[in-house]
């Protein structure tokens, strides 16, 4: 059964007041998140980063598997500005529209935002952080899809 079938199925199952469960056997090793466990620290901290509002490569190969094709990471910065942005976009990408992105919303609070973002074969993404000198930026990669 095709995707577009199984969740036709699923529609009309609810429809007739059926179960809210999806058989997703045909999805098997499709797509699968893959959680990094509990983590003892941050994977990459302030100082890693290159804070000059230009994109910048960000290696991840040594925290996600060869076949990795998109990250789940949590993102925590703070600074004493507000509006100040750092965007996560996969590596070779030219443009800023499908980039996760997280800007300082008020001075001196943290901002969280948890961010899927698409890897190259290499696993790279790449960044880019406000040119500012940031009080806080956190990044860790929570897991990955396969």
């Amino acid at each position: 059964m095709t995707d577009f079938g199984i969740r036709l199925a699923h529609h009309a199952r609810h429809e007739d007041g059926g179960a809210d469960e999806v058989d997703a056997t045909g999805l098997v090793g499709r797509c699968l998140l893959v959680d990094r466990g509990d983590l003892a620290a941050y994977d990459w901290t302030t100082g890693v980063f290159t804070t000059d509002a230009l994109w910048h490569p960000l290696d991840c190969s040594a925290k996600v598997p060869v076949g990795t094709t998109h990250i789940l990471f949590n993102l925590v910065v703070k600074d004493d500005l507000t509006s100040q942005h750092f965007f996560l976009r996969k590596y070779g990408n030219a443009n800023n529209y499908n980039a996760g992105r997280l800007y300082t919303m008020v001075a001196n609070e943290w901002a969280v935002q948890m961010m899927i973002v698409a890897c190259d074969a290499d696993r790279k993404v790449e960044y880019v952080a406000a040119n500012t000198t940031w009080a806080n930026i956190y990044l860790t990669v929570l897991g990955y899809f396969v």
